[in-house]
């Protein structure tokens, strides 16, 4: 079980999408929160999202050990951009789950995911048109 008031996973033990969510979330506003970068001025368009999310992705990545929590954070990432990011922005994660697309293995974690999880990330990869692990395509429910 998750040590919220430690921010601390057990060991061995694989974290979870809805967590990997959160964890991404809480640095998102941790970055927001900090004096430099409140209330200052922005170029037009999704700079300051994609600062923001590669601050958080970066405070976060390194904690992801397994091939499926990387690909849920990447997913996590492109889906909160929700298709307004910069096109090297888009490149440069769709690359990065491209690659762990192509763990053989992947799959099979995927399938051993519970329902709910594995119902909600899977739904998450159809609606922006990344293949399931299976290669099979999901539609949005």
């Amino acid at each position: 079980m998750y040590d919220f008031a430690n921010d601390k996973w057990p060991d061995g033990e694989r974290i979870p999408y809805k967590l990997i969510r959160w964890r991404f979330l809480e640095q998102f506003y941790r970055y927001a929160r900090m004096p430099e970068n409140f209330n200052c001025q922005w170029e037009d368009g999704w700079e300051r999202y994609e600062k923001q999310s590669q601050f958080a992705y970066q405070m976060i990545e390194p904690a992801l050990t397994r091939p499926l929590e990387k690909l849920m954070i990447e997913v996590v990432v492109l889906l909160l951009a929700a298709g307004r990011q910069s096109a090297a922005f888009d490149q440069r994660h769709r690359k990065n789950i491209a690659v762990l697309l192509d763990d053989p293995g992947l799959a099979e974690l995927v399938r051993m995911l519970g329902d709910d999880e594995r119902s909600e990330f899977t739904n998450d990869l159809a609606m922006m048109d990344i293949p399931h692990p299976r290669g099979e395509q999901r539609s949005v429910s």
